[in-house]
Parts: structure tokens; C-alpha cells; sequence
């Protein structure tokens, strides 16, 4: 859980790029694959289910945040796209 957590604070956090997100796309599929073979294999508990439930939120929220290109809210892409002189 731990990890995820990092992965999240550090490449998906307020300040957010493309690559710092597909970075962190990349390490949470594979960490969703390394949790799935383990969930596969041994005897459900709680954690075990809200680990593999965290992995797949960290996921979707980092493929939409690189999906959105705009800066809005509290969220900050360096790599905005930019229309006229305003930044979306």
C-alpha cells in the first residue's frame, strides 16, 4: 500500500506531466500484476482485497489524468494545452 501511495504522491500529485504519469501507469500495472498473481493464489483477507482495489483506482486515476490535458482545480499540468492566453 505503501507504494502505491508514493507512486500517487509523486507522479500523480498536484504538478502533474505526461511522462511523470505514464511513469506511474507503468508501476501500477505492474504492481496490479504482481497483486493479482499473489490475490490468485492465497486465502482472501481485507487487506488483500483493499490493496487490490487501491491498485486499480491508482490506475484509473492516473490514465485520466493523462488523458486531460488541461489545468483545472487544485490539479497542474507543465505540459498544458494552451489557447490564446489562457492556459486549459
Amino acid at each position: 500500500m505503501q507504494t502505491i501511495q508514493n507512486v500517487m504522491w509523486h507522479y500523480v500529485g498536484l504538478v502533474r506531466t505526461a511522462e511523470r504519469l505514464s511513469r506511474a501507469i507503468r508501476e501500477l500495472s505492474h504492481l496490479q500484476n504482481e497483486i493479482e498473481t499473489f490475490y490468485r493464489r492465497t486465502k482472501l483477507s481485507d487487506g488483500l482485497i483493499g490493496l487490490r482495489n487501491a491498485v486499480e483506482v491508482g490506475l484509473i486515476v492516473a490514465q485520466a489524468a493523462r488523458h486531460n490535458r488541461t489545468s483545472r482545480g487544485c490539479h497542474y499540468r507543465t505540459d498544458a494545452v494552451q489557447v490564446g492566453d489562457r492556459l486549459l
